[in-house]
């Protein structure tokens, strides 16, 4: 799962920084969620700055 973005990774190309789900993480956008997970608060600042959605138990 994805739970953060580096702008400056990968020469400025941007890279993902990948763990396993787990209760009270940011996802970042476009990742789909977890079976088991739900999603509730936004929080922009999250995922370098192109915001996240905290995981909850389903």
């Amino acid at each position: 799962m994805l739970t953060n973005h580096i702008n400056t990774g990968c020469g400025n190309i941007g890279t993902w920084f990948q763990q396993l789900a787990r209760v009270g993480q940011y996802i970042c956008p476009g990742v789909p969620v977890p079976a088991g997970f739900r999603t509730d608060a936004y929080h922009a600042s999250m995922c370098g700055g192109l915001g996240g959605w905290l995981l909850l138990s389903a």
